[in-house]
């Protein structure tokens, strides 16, 4: 129910883990990486896939919206956490393994959809059914995804608003990382 706070945060859940599997289909050695929130929006790099440039965000977006028309499963999947390192393990998610192993958790969250597994809190719909509204957009060195959010009772998908400053400056950050 996109009318709630609490629906809107799972739509967004949702549309970023249908971004993480798009991407996994057509690159499959490329990581989705969310880097911050940017008015009302969500900005995302992405490794190992060479140079991002809005062709391929595009093509990724129109992808996107292919997989929503098909109505997909989404599987939830609880499991211990022994099996869960060995699942981690095999689908490569070593961005996960770390952190998981680090953790006190005695089980873990597995969301599957095809052959893309993520682990993920907190709740997700059980199929790609009805995500259709969603922007996807190239900004800066990444892409930018925008989802309905309510603001002064009004729900809906807000402008991009550009933000040449933090663009600047994380270029200039990149550009130092490189050096140091």
């Amino acid at each position: 129910d996109l009318s709630t706070e609490a629906g809107q945060v799972t739509y967004r859940r949702l549309v970023t883990f249908l971004l993480m599997k798009t991407v996994h289909e057509m690159l499959p050695e490329a990581q989705v990486i969310d880097r911050f929130s940017i008015h009302k929006a969500l900005y995302f790099e992405l490794q190992n896939a060479g140079a991002v440039d809005k062709e391929l965000v595009e093509r990724i977006k129109s992808k996107m919206k292919d997989l929503v028309a098909e109505k997909l499963p989404i599987i939830y999947k609880e499991v211990p956490k022994d099996e869960a390192i060995k699942i981690i393990e095999k689908h490569n998610m070593t961005y996960r393994l770390e952190l998981f192993k680090q953790a006190n958790f005695q089980k873990a969250t597995f969301y599957q959809c095809g052959d893309y597994f993520d682990m993920l809190c907190g709740k997700l719909l059980d199929s790609t059914e009805g995500l259709d509204q969603f922007e996807l957009d190239y900004y800066g060195d990444g892409m930018v995804l925008r989802t309905p959010m309510t603001e002064k009772g009004v729900c809906k998908i807000h402008e991009l608003i550009g933000l040449p400053k933090l663009t600047s400056i994380r270029k200039e950050t990149k550009k130092w990382a490189k050096i140091l």
